[in-house]
């Protein structure tokens, strides 16, 4: 569900991937998305990462915590901003505070 991720020229901070999450239309609706991506968040954050990345639909991952990447001045190498699905959660208050630039996926998805 996770992958390391950075922020180009900011190695220093620690961050993840969420993939885009799917549910079998048969057991949509049920919690069974929620409950993954929350647990995997508390995951992350047991682990000392700072801030999650994911691109996906906004008003879905907005109720997790997450913002819109504009907001940060954060760009992914495949999914330029503007277009609102890319967004960030900070697991840590202030984490991207002065930090801005664009986020470079783990190179095994340079491959796909």
């Amino acid at each position: 569900m996770f992958s390391p991720v950075t922020l180009a020229e900011h190695s220093d901070l620690r961050a993840m991937a969420l993939a885009p999450l799917a549910i079998v239309p048969t057991h949509q609706r049920k919690g069974v998305g929620s409950m993954l991506v929350r647990a995997g968040l508390e995951y992350c954050r047991q682990c000392d990462f700072g801030a999650i990345v994911v691109l996906g639909h906004p008003s879905y991952y907005a109720r997790f915590g997450f913002h819109s990447a504009a907001e940060y001045e954060i760009d992914s190498e495949y999914e330029p901003r503007k277009g609102g699905a890319f967004m960030v959660n900070e697991l840590l208050a202030s984490y991207l505070h002065g930090h801005k630039g664009t986020i470079q996926f783990h190179a095994a998805f340079k491959c796909l």
